[in-house]
């Protein structure tokens, strides 16, 4: 039987996610866990969670149908025992029954496109979270060029195992690069842009930073430093750009939005002022 211990510890925070009107299948994405406290979040991007464009509000679907479920399968934090029993599927609602959003957005609304869903299933207490202040805090310079791993489901595909659990599959790690300056704004939004070729099923996905090369400490940025392999969590990937034509359709590029940890804890801090 494999252990957890075999893999990248990274592999097991990305959350494989499914969203429901009822019955129907809407769409994959991909998420992932963080804690505040002692309460836990599913972070993901806000037209993942509402099911519409953040550019126009507009549903998706063709029939405008938007989710209300979201089924995520992950992997438990690992405990003495039997790996088998630590990988499974959790169920959450995203609205109530009046149809008002259970799932909280940033102050900017949907022009941050990334939205968290407060996890009120007792299983989720058990779930691996993603430590976003520990990987972001890494001592490494992010600079344009650098090679970034999107780690998540495109169409919705990971690579499964059977000695783990038969409905746990692990993400894919899809390679690109940073695109813009990370130290500044992107059109004044606290977002970077990468270049990578990625596929639907992956919004939402954690981007991290692993040189394969050299990188600059930030504290020393000066000096050239290699194979320590640090790896820095990036931000939150929510999708390609898309260039209108003239003749009212559009190309998708292969430029993507990153949304910087920092949007995290700022819809957390709406969610503990209301």
């Amino acid at each position: 039987m494999q252990l957890l211990s075999e893999f990248n510890e990274l592999s097991v925070k990305s959350v494989h996610l499914t969203l429901y009107r009822n019955d129907i299948e809407l769409g994959k994405a991909t998420g992932f866990i963080v804690k505040d406290e002692s309460t836990f979040y599913l972070v993901t991007n806000w037209h993942v969670l509402s099911g519409r464009s953040p550019y126009d509000g507009q549903p998706h679907h063709e029939q405008g149908a938007v989710p209300n479920l979201v089924k995520m399968c992950f992997m438990f934090a690992p405990i003495e025992g039997s790996m088998t029993e630590h990988a499974g599927i959790q169920a959450e609602r995203l609205v109530d029954e009046y149809e008002n959003n259970l799932w909280i957005e940033h102050p900017d609304g949907r022009k941050v496109d990334v939205a968290l869903l407060k996890l009120e299933n007792p299983r989720s207490l058990k779930a691996d979270v993603l430590d976003i202040d520990k990987f972001s805090e890494v001592n490494l310079m992010p600079e344009v060029g650098m090679t970034v791993f999107i780690v998540g489901y495109p169409f919705g595909k990971g690579t499964t195992s059977v000695n783990i659990h038969p409905y746990f599959s692990f993400p894919v790690w899809k390679t690109g690069h940073i695109a813009s300056e990370p130290s500044m704004l992107y059109n004044d939004n606290p977002a970077v842009l990468i270049d990578a070729t990625t596929r639907e099923g992956m919004s939402g996905s954690p981007v991290y930073i692993r040189p394969i090369s050299f990188y600059r400490p930030l504290d020393n940025p000066n000096v050239r430093r290699i194979g320590d392999n640090p790896v820095k969590f990036l931000g939150i990937y929510s999708g390609r750009l898309n260039i209108q034509t003239g003749d009212d359709s559009a190309i998708s590029s292969e430029l993507g939005l990153v949304w910087n940890p920092s949007v995290v804890k700022e819809i957390i801090a709406v969610n503990q002022s209301n």
